[in-house]
């Protein structure tokens, strides 16, 4: 599974030779423990590589688990999926899959933080399914399966681009609105969030009409049209409203 290293791997990976070092750096290139680590190093390496890119496709959805979740779930995984073999190793008998078997159990703490209901939209879903994946990816270069990891990652992330493009969501995204207007200009002003966005409450008192609503709009384009419609004479109170359902 894992591939011995030569006493000068990592001096000859640099491009030095032993005569142009000092004699305690080729000491400690020569130790045991580099030779280790760079042997494991390209696990971790390639774990932390494909858990960033996972977890860029769901930070350009603006998701609120992006790199830095899909990174560490990946390289946790690699890692936790390596002690396993170290274990076994060093021992000489055991299961090796046995701890990596223990990573999916933990994920749910991850996946219950991640889901969240908004009125009538459920999201974070698929962003939960991809951090269980990314969890596989780790464990399968824990495995050193590095074309297989690769693979997969690299087909997921297209197919999850190709599934908005071909499967376009009808869900509103994450974002609460609270607006007061005239009962007159009610349609008008809802018109201004865009087609999908779902009204939650709706309220009316002396000639306006309070509702709140959840908009596919992003964090930036909300601001934008916050700031657009300062202007507005129809508008008595717009503004974010995430303090419920959450």
């Amino acid at each position: 599974m894992f591939s011995n290293q030569s006493p000068n791997f990592a001096m000859s990976f640099l491009g030095f030779n032993g005569a142009s070092l000092p004699a305690w750096l080729n000491d400690l290139i020569a130790s045991s423990f580099v030779q280790q680590m760079s042997g494991y190093m390209p696990h971790f390496l390639l774990a932390m590589a494909l858990g960033a890119c996972i977890g860029i496709e769901r930070r350009h959805k603006h998701k609120i688990a992006g790199i830095r979740t899909h990174m560490l779930v990946c390289i946790s995984s690699c890692m936790i999926t390596l002690m396993g073999v170290f274990i076994v190793r060093q021992a000489g008998v055991g299961d090796a899959t046995r701890i990596a078997g223990q990573i999916l159990p933990a994920l749910g703490f991850i996946g219950m933080g991640v889901i969240t209901r908004k009125g009538w939209t459920t999201s974070g879903v698929t962003t939960a399914a991809t951090i269980l994946f990314t969890a596989g990816v780790g464990i399968m270069v824990g495995y050193s399966y590095f074309s297989p990891a690769t693979t997969v990652s690299i087909l997921t992330i297209i197919a999850l681009q190709l599934s908005y493009w071909i499967f376009p969501s009808t869900d509103a995204g994450g974002h609460a609105v609270k607006v007061i207007c005239p009962l007159e200009y009610f349609h008008e002003t809802r018109k201004l969030f865009g087609e999908r966005a779902k009204l939650d409450r709706i309220s009316k008192s002396n000639g306006n009409v309070e509702f709140r609503l959840f908009t596919h709009l992003t964090g930036d384009e909300i601001d934008d049209l916050l700031a657009q419609q300062v202007h507005n004479p129809h508008l008595i109170t717009i503004e974010l409203d995430e303090d419920d359902d959450k």
